[in-house]
């Protein structure tokens, strides 16, 4: 039987380890003055790959030389295993060739062990790519003939049609490898793609875990197929931009985006888009594990509604001279003045009833978003005091309307000093929501009649575009008068 891909780990990492953003930058910079005591707490907080991606700041940073790096880096191998963000830092350093020269016979060993590949016996080369695996038979076996035709249409739908960069694993050649092993990977990936630098230039290859000699007989399903178009994308984007040092958010996303595009909404698991929805009152940015998936909605928000799978690949294309994915995102939107932040409240608009607004959505997703507050037709007024709201953040307060009569509603948000943005939808059920802007501001008030004939559910949404802070102390008061 083929590996069934299960994300249970993923969703226990979910529950444990999402990381404020004020938390990460904190740990990055004590990564980079390089407090020895902080740093077994350091790994333990924000994990290996983080640490990682610290380490190698740090290194660019000169806060830290790159004989006392490769240390870091083995520690990290030695406690924790082999990681993708490990792979690729110990690949730049390696790329150096000075630095290259001068670490001792051990360091060596271990460094060829963590830069080494699964090994093979069989290679099946067609066009651009070329499938690496371990077989006794003679003939090509049926899955990898079936993921090789897999790889020649993803490759024709995001580099013919797309006109992406074609990625490549080794500078000798313009071939793209793709290894197939029976072992398993040690953080129960079902697969990963690993990248670095080989003289300079990026290089990147995928591995496809636990398939077994049975599994050989048969041809992959949608769902691997669209594993393969994720890290496909995966290696484009490398491409582009250095993955070590694109956040997480952006890159699982986007890789969703390839694998949605090319097989369908089922290659996205429910639970990956409701980790996400049911998140929503974190920033967007935030590179919590799992949640990172469910954030395909923003690039399925984006090609609904600016310009179709084109303006998603623009994104990438965007990276280089943008130098962040906030930033590429807004080069890559139609119209001057549209931004990520211009964006985002109708965006998490879409999310309020993402069954309803999302084109190609699946049943499995929640009808609705985090709720954090929820008032039932007994308030006749209510007020929700102190509220939080992180940046690239959006919370949601509910309020049944009574189902006899006209009433007029008073809403006022305070946010003090701070700017954010208000919505006011209107719903029956858990359906259709309309939309009444409460504008943005420091101050949104709206006098609005409802008749409980037309709507059943209000809701109030607050919405943080500040890519920078946090606001706190935000005030909502809601006043409920019948006049029919």
């Amino acid at each position: 039987m083929k590996k069934i891909i299960v994300y249970v780990l993923a969703i226990t990492l979910m529950l444990t380890c999402f990381i404020p953003v004020k938390a990460i930058l904190q740990g990055e910079e004590n990564y980079y003055n390089y407090i020895e005591t902080r740093r077994n707490d350091i790994i333990a907080e924000y994990n290996a790959d983080n640490a990682a991606v610290y380490i190698m700041k740090a290194v660019e940073g000169k806060k830290l030389d790159k004989i006392n790096a490769l240390g870091e880096l083995i520690s990290l191998y030695n406690q924790y295993g082999k990681s993708i963000n490990i792979v690729c830092a110990m690949s730049t350093l390696m790329d150096d060739p000075y630095f290259s020269q001068n670490i001792s016979d051990e360091q060596s060993e271990i460094i060829r062990e963590i830069l080494s590949t699964p090994t093979y016996n069989k290679t099946y080369i067609s066009g651009n790519f070329e499938i690496r695996y371990n077989s006794t038979s003679n003939s090509t076996p049926v899955y990898i003939i079936s993921l090789m035709n897999a790889l020649t249409t993803i490759e024709t739908s995001f580099i013919t049609d797309l006109s992406l960069n074609r990625p490549q694993s080794s500078i000798l050649t313009h071939r793209y490898h793709f290894y197939v092993t029976s072992d398993y990977d040690s953080n129960s990936n079902p697969a990963a793609t690993f990248f670095g630098f080989t003289s300079g230039f990026r290089t990147s290859y995928s591995v496809f875990y636990g398939i077994q000699d049975a599994d050989l007989n048969s041809s992959l399903t949608t769902y691997e197929k669209g594993t393969a178009a994720h890290e496909y994308m995966h290696a484009i984007n490398h491409n582009y931009f250095n993955l070590l040092y694109l956040d997480s958010w952006f890159k699982e996303s986007w890789a969703n985006w390839a694998a949605l595009i090319k097989y369908g909404i089922s290659t996205i698991p429910d639970y990956a888009v409701n980790a996400y929805l049911s998140n929503t009152n974190y920033p967007l940015t935030s590179n919590n594990f799992i949640d990172n998936y469910g954030k395909v909605l923003l690039p399925m928000f984006i090609r609904q509604n600016y310009g179709g799978d084109s303006t998603v690949a623009e994104v990438i294309k965007k990276l280089p001279i943008s130098g962040d994915a906030i930033t590429a995102i807004g080069n890559a939107l139609p119209g001057d003045s549209v931004t990520l932040n211009s964006i985002f409240a109708d965006f998490m608009r879409y999310n309020y009833s993402p069954k309803y607004f999302y084109t190609t959505h699946s049943n499995g997703w929640n009808d609705r978003p985090l709720i954090s507050g929820n008032y039932s037709s007994s308030y006749s007024s209510f007020t929700a005091s102190n509220q939080y709201l992180d940046t690239l953040s959006a919370k949601y307060y509910e309020f049944d309307i009574p189902s006899v009569g006209i009433y007029r509603y008073n809403i006022i948000v305070n946010a003090g000093t701070s700017t954010i943005t208000g919505k006011l939808m209107l719903s029956y059920d858990s359906g259709y929501a309309t939309n009444t802007s409460l504008g943005s501001g420091t101050y949104l008030e709206e006098n609005i009649n409802i008749s409980s004939s037309a709507y059943s559910k209000g809701c109030i949404m607050i919405v943080n575009t500040d890519s920078l802070n946090a606001t706190g102390n935000i005030t909502i008061t809601v006043t409920r008068t019948r006049i029919h």
